[in-house]
């Protein structure tokens, strides 16, 4: 992800994921990967997004996908920065316990 350079698909996704509009924020955040492959930022909010509506209808392949989008911030986060990114650990967590939920169920 570039310095300073934070796209408007990004920012509508942020807007969007806030406002709990989980479906419009996984459309902006693919626009913005589309663009941006390797942003960490906008596949962890992809993924927080695809958990919510994945829960919402217990969808659980949905679950899968946000697992992989959690997986995949940390791993460019640990390959480009050499460094941690903790809230998408937290969310690989939470996403974790979420799917050992559904598959109980």
């Amino acid at each position: 992800m570039k310095e300073n350079s934070i796209s408007k698909d990004f920012q509508k996704g942020l807007g969007m994921l806030n406002g709990k509009h989980y479906k419009k924020a996984i459309e902006f955040f693919q626009r913005d990967l589309d663009k941006e492959p390797d942003n960490y930022a906008s596949l962890n909010n992809m993924g927080l997004a695809k958990s919510h509506v994945s829960i919402e209808n217990n969808n659980i392949s949905l679950l899968e996908e946000a697992i992989e989008n959690f997986k995949q911030a940390i791993c460019l986060v640990k390959n480009l920065d050499n460094d941690e990114f903790p809230i998408a650990e937290a969310n690989l967590k939470w996403a974790l316990e979420e799917y050992s939920k559904m598959e109980s169920k």
